[in-house]
């Protein structure tokens, strides 16, 4: 016959089990050293750390719809939709099941960012690759994805990532790498569960379909994009001696056009129509106290018309 345990006993056994797990448990990750709250008063803070977000984001949208359309052999669109900072809590709540978050590491360094598409995209992309069947429309709401659809899910990702890639790179080798798919929103953990982070969302169309993508950025990742970037900067060293003995003196005997602006002025269309060869133009009244000198179409130096030896010259000032 099976014992009744007591009330103390249940109590004193649930204790236990309690001690034992937290004694198990994955290491917390520190709480990041981050302005919160002057996060959340302004997504302007974002551009005011990282002024080259709004330039990356454009390139980004461009590279992403030119990877799409070759992956989808149809004109595809990207367009940008709106750039939010909020609490990475209040945006897992937003995520249904199954999610289609894509994570991905900032080469050897212990920051992560993701890339979110709504899984709507997801079957409108299945759709376009092996067109309609006579299987009814799947609901994917509250189910699993199947071994197919989380193999195009992945490959999704790393067209998204692999873009983000291309487009840093004017300014930082991001090296994003180890893409990882994760569906369970409740899962989710790649910053602090406290963190702060900004979302850069992102409509892609293409034919009748559309869905929205969002870049992920938490602010201790930023922090240390910037971090890297101003390292790269102080880094950057000068032409090399080898430069300067062998390629620089080739690039200085190289010809370039120079033109001196002598006159300019305005005639009366029936007269120009008038002109024929052989005529003459007097220009005295057109010449400028000051001429123009350009190289290769740019204005360089300002100079006087004059003379020497019985020939017209252009002192520069």
């Amino acid at each position: 016959m099976a014992q009744i345990l007591t009330q103390a006993e249940v109590d004193a056994l649930l204790a236990a089990v309690l001690d034992e797990s937290s004694s198990t448990e994955a290491k917390v990750m520190p709480r990041p050293k981050v302005p919160t709250q002057e996060y959340l008063k302004s997504g302007s803070n974002a551009e005011r750390r990282l002024p080259m977000l709004e330039s990356v984001s454009n390139r980004y949208s461009k590279i992403l719809r030119k990877n799409l359309t070759s992956v989808l052999h149809k004109p595809v669109k990207v367009k940008i939709l709106s750039q939010t900072v909020t609490n990475y809590p209040d945006w897992v709540r937003t995520l249904s099941f199954p999610a289609c978050i894509g994570i991905a590491e900032l080469g050897t360094s212990s920051k992560s960012m993701a890339v979110a598409m709504e899984t709507s995209l997801l079957f409108s992309v299945l759709e376009t690759l092996f067109g309609n069947t006579s299987e009814p429309v799947r609901s994917f709401e509250n189910k699993e994805l199947s071994k197919v659809e989380a193999s195009l899910a992945t490959r999704l990702i790393s067209s998204f990532f692999d873009s983000l890639n291309e487009a840093w790179q004017p300014y930082l080798s991001m090296n994003l790498g180890s893409y990882q798919l994760e569906t369970q929103p409740h899962e989710l953990l790649f910053c602090h569960p406290q963190e702060v982070i900004l979302s850069q969302s992102y409509m892609v169309s293409f034919g009748d379909n559309g869905a929205k993508v969002r870049l992920i950025y938490p602010v201790g990742t930023l922090d240390y994009i910037k971090e890297s970037q101003m390292s790269d900067e102080n880094n950057v060293q000068g032409p090399s001696e080898a430069f300067r003995k062998d390629i620089f003196p080739q690039l200085t005997q190289a010809s370039v056009e120079v033109r001196a602006l002598l006159a300019k002025g305005k005639m009366k269309l029936k007269d120009v129509l008038d002109l024929r060869l052989g005529d003459q133009l007097d220009i005295a009244e057109w010449s400028p106290s000051v001429i123009r000198l350009e190289i290769e179409g740019k204005r360089k130096f300002d100079g006087v018309l004059g003379q020497n030896q019985g020939r017209h010259i252009v002192r520069i000032k």
